[in-house]
């Protein structure tokens, strides 16, 4: 996997150089970084787009779940996604449990 930064700067000159569209390149994104998490709304070709790759197994989803939020991600990451689902879904909790206190 590379760092964030490094995946949006490739995607970025790729999309520069008209090799790639903005919907592929989020594709490549959650490829390259391992997860991508989902946490307001998405464009529908964006969301076409990643929804297709899921479709042909090229990534894969963890759907949103109450306070978890959606997640998608390489196949080879699965378990860094969920840990990422869960360590959001605890900080939330979090934040609700200091409000209510």
């Amino acid at each position: 996997m590379t760092t964030e930064q490094n995946a949006i700067e490739y995607v970025k000159d790729q999309m520069d150089k008209g090799i790639m569209s903005a919907s592929e390149a989020n594709v490549t994104l959650v490829k390259m970084v391992g997860y991508r998490v989902i946490a307001g709304k998405l464009t529908k070709d964006v969301r076409d787009a990643l929804n297709n790759a899921v479709k042909n197994k090229e990534i894969g989803k963890l759907k949103s779940n109450g306070l978890k939020p959606a997640i998608y991600y390489n196949l080879n990451c699965k378990a860094r996604a969920i840990d990422e689902q869960n360590r959001i879904f605890l900080e939330s909790v979090g934040a609700i449990r200091k409000v209510c206190a």
